[in-house]
């Protein structure tokens, strides 16, 4: 069978698919074909859905609500206008709102379908702006999506269109360079604003960035900023280069503030160039190498260092020139209205970004090496001129000793020192190293230590700490140089984010890597060998070797307290150091943010911290012990004579009467542990704490298991155990808060709940027991079976406890 035209006009989706691909003009002409397919597809309804499409694909709205201005009085539209003034349509008009959109734009379709580009902008009246001709671009971009159905016209028109776009863009390039010669620049901003309303930005910011371009020659009229005679940074120098990178910049500013003002974001990349290509190589060049003539001694003719002294490589200054950057170009930089109301901070931000390859690269491992060597070389110097003094030393310790009325008056002086150095610490942390607000603090600071060394240096120098402080007073000013880079503060929120990793953990790795390497330098060099030896005069000290000494009394009952005041003195020294660290670590680190005490508990830096106390601990730590066991007599004294055998099985009558608390013992226990536990608080190292209160907790913990095992306890008197028992836990976990003995307490608290079950539920018990793990892991299903033989009634409950435990009782056991 063959199928004909006219049969496919017979299908009206065929029809309908046709009529919707032609031109206006083909179309009306496919209405005039044959009267027959014109009455049954191409009126009415089916007409008015062509047209309604062009419409619609133009962006107009159909909407009953609609009003047609032109319908109203309003003159005629051109294609600059029509888009504004019609909006929207309704159904049953849509071929007349089309005509007028059709009379304003198919003259500029027929021109760009055959090519004529020339004739475009010459066709419209009044098109000599290049933001009215951006606009015209745009409407007819617009108009001709209704040709979409008609395929060759629509890419047709869609091509010229572009080439007529980039040619238009290329001759505003052309005029915006004779503007730039002739620094006529307000008649630039039409040509941006085109170039804005096209979207053709980037191809406007780097032609503009070039006709604005810079040459380090031309900026870069001073080349030194070292004073090489001094090995010092010439500050002013400094500040008069990076004064005159200011001024360029200044200059770019008043150009693109009149030409893009906030249209176009063109001052930021600008500048980010600037300083990547500029600023940043220029302070690169200039901190490589070091002073090699006319570099100082860094050690003083007394054997002391001089943390005063200048600096051997130039790229330590780099904290210096940084500030000096940033404070000149936030004081004189000027404001941007193309750059927005954070153009300086962003611009200060891009300059710490771009620092950074310099700051991790080349300043971070230059000022640690150079810090160890200072550290390793002063604590060899002095150990050296230690050994070849001891002699002499040993004959003056026991005149000096003798004459020691008590340590009355060094703990005192101790502790002023102490407090001096805090508040040092404070005022510098909050008004900047150096401030003159300190001065009448550092005065006093250094009368204090002045009085406490002269008390000292009698005494067998085993470890000094007057090197120790300057050992921490110099990686405090390493550290603070180091922060100077991090000094930047945040961003408002709405600045863009820099698009490089940030600094700041870099940085604070590093400020921890000194502080790591100030305690493994002073432990390793100058801590531990000074106790090894004083350990070792207290182990050879034998009182019946004094006995047979001189036969004078006095010298007799002086000879005996020799080597444990050399010891004691030696301790408070490591006392008052681990008490310097700890206050600088408190308030640099820790204020500072560097370290995160909550955080990083896991941190090696804190656990260097620790072996460092630990190593200190070791030496007190048998004094402690006598201690402790004093203490552990008078806490089972008090259980002993004091905890009642009605306090965990009172007589039934009683009970509902009797308030749920404490009892009398533990209350008694608590109180004397507090009085104990923080009795050493502000007299010593928190790291000697820690370990007095570790051993006394975990000793007490073995008292109250003992404790348990030796009373019996009832069902009604299981909840005043567990009261006991959560009482010693909070206290524990609350107020002393050490961590290693709280999971202890917090198995310990749940044992009270074995014998809280009835003995109804003794089966239930039984399993109880064999969840070695509802006890936290600190009992074994044998300890806690111990605790279980403990309640009143186990002759009751041992049955049914020992089948669930051992799948059989003991009296199912027949002996044969």
């Amino acid at each position: 069978m063959t199928i004909t035209i006219d049969d496919l006009f017979q299908v009206t989706n065929i029809v309908t698919l046709v009529a919707r691909s032609l031109t206006p003009r083909d179309y009306l002409c496919f209405q005039r074909l044959n009267k027959s397919l014109y009455d049954d597809y191409l009126q009415g309804y089916s007409d008015l859905e062509y047209w309604d499409m062009k419409l619609v694909s133009m962006g107009l709205v159909e909407s009953d609500a609609v009003v047609d201005e032109m319908d109203s009085g309003v003159e005629e539209c051109d294609a600059l206008t029509i888009f504004d003034r019609i909006k929207g349509f309704q159904k049953f008009n849509a071929k007349e709102v089309y005509k007028k959109f059709h009379r304003c734009f198919w003259s500029f379709i027929m021109k760009l379908y055959e090519g004529d580009l020339d004739g475009v902008f010459a066709a419209a009246a009044g098109c000599e702006d290049p933001v009215t001709r951006v606009e015209l671009l745009r409407q007819i971009r617009r108009f001709n999506r209704c040709n979409r159905c008609s395929y060759e016209l629509y890419v047709q028109v869609e091509e010229h269109l572009e080439e007529l776009q980039e040619r238009f863009l290329e001759e505003l390039l052309v005029e915006l360079g004779g503007i730039f010669d002739e620094r006529d620049y307000k008649s630039g901003v039409k040509i941006v604003d085109a170039y804005v309303a096209l979207g053709e930005q980037a191809t406007l910011v780097e032609y503009v960035k070039k006709k604005i371009e810079y040459t380090e020659s031309s900026l870069v009229r001073y080349t030194g900023i070292f004073d090489l005679d001094e090995c010092q940074l010439d500050q002013e120098s400094v500040r008069t280069i990076f004064k005159s990178f200011c001024s360029f910049l200044n200059e770019k500013i008043e150009v693109v503030d009149v030409m893009f003002a906030d249209n176009l974001s063109v001052m930021v990349p600008y500048c980010e160039s600037f300083f990547e290509e500029v600023v940043v190589p220029f302070i690169a060049e200039r901190l490589e190498g070091e002073f090699v003539s006319n570099f100082p001694q860094m050690r003083s003719e007394y054997g002391t260092w001089n943390f005063s002294a200048p600096r051997k490589y130039t790229v330590e200054y780099l904290p210096d020139v940084y500030g000096i950057l940033v404070d000149v170009f936030r004081s004189e930089l000027r404001d941007s209205i193309n750059g927005g109301p954070n153009f300086v901070d962003i611009v200060i931000e891009n300059i710490h970004v771009l620092l950074q390859p310099l700051i991790v690269d080349e300043y971070l491992l230059k000022i640690e090496e150079v810090f160890k060597t200072q550290l390793a070389d002063e604590f060899t110097h002095y150990n050296e001129e230690t050994a070849k003094k001891q002699e002499e030393r040993n004959g003056q310790i026991y005149e000096t000793l003798r004459n020691k009325i008590g340590g009355t008056e060094l703990m005192n002086e101790k502790n002023n020192f102490l407090s001096s150095f805090t508040r040092i610490l404070q005022k510098k942390n909050t008004n900047g190293i150096g401030s003159s607000a300190t001065a009448e603090e550092e005065l006093k600071l250094m009368y204090d230590f002045n009085k406490l060394n002269d008390n000292l240096k009698n005494l067998q120098s085993l470890v000094s700490v007057d090197l120790c402080y300057k050992a921490i007073q110099r990686s405090e000013t390493i550290i603070a140089d180091i922060c100077k880079l991090s000094a930047m503060r945040r961003l408002p929120a709405k600045a863009p984010a820099a698009k490089v990793e940030d600094l700041a953990p870099c940085l604070k790795a590093a400020c921890q890597r000194v502080f790591k390497l100030l305690i493994q330098e002073m432990s390793v060099r100058h801590i531990k060998p000074g106790f090894e030896k004083a350990v070792h005069v207290l182990q050879n000290y034998n009182p019946q070797d004094i006995n047979r000494l001189t036969s004078g009394a006095a010298a007799a009952a002086a000879a005996p307290t020799d080597p444990l005041i050399k010891f004691i003195e030696l301790i408070n020294i490591g006392d008052i150091i681990l008490q310097m660290i700890s206050i600088f670590f408190r308030d640099k680190l820790i204020a500072k943010k560097i370290v995160d005490k909550n955080k990083d508990f896991l941190n090696e830096l804190i656990q260097t911290k620790k072996n460092f106390e630990m190593m200190l601990d070791d030496f007190v730590a048998e004094g402690l012990n006598i201690g402790i066991n004093k203490l552990m007599d008078e806490i089972l004294f008090v259980f002993n004579s004091n905890q009642l055998p009605e306090d965990f099985n009172p007589d039934p009558s009683t009970v509902k009467n009797r308030e749920i608390k404490p009892s009398k013992c533990a209350t008694m226990i608590v109180e004397l542990l507090s009085n104990h536990f923080f009795l050493l608080t502000g007299a010593t190292d928190k790291g000697t704490i820690d370990v007095f209160q570790q051993e006394v907790g975990e000793r007490f913990f073995n008292e109250v298991v003992k404790n348990i095992k030796k009373n019996i306890i009832s069902t009604d008197g299981a909840i005043f155990l567990i009261c006991d028992l959560n009482y010693y836990y909070d206290f524990i976990a609350n107020k002393l808060k050490q961590k290693q003995i709280i999971p202890l307490f917090a198995g310990l608290k749940t044992v009270g709940q074995i014998f809280l079950v009835s003995n109804k539920d003794s089966k239930e018990l039984g399993k109880m027991i064999c969840d070695v793990g509802k006890f936290q892991g600190i009992f074994t299903q044998e300890e806690i079976y111990e605790f279980v033989q403990r309640r009143a009634d186990w002759s009751r409950v041992r049955k049914d406890v020992e089948r669930v435990m051992y799948g059989l009782a003991v009296s199912d056991c027949i002996i044969m």
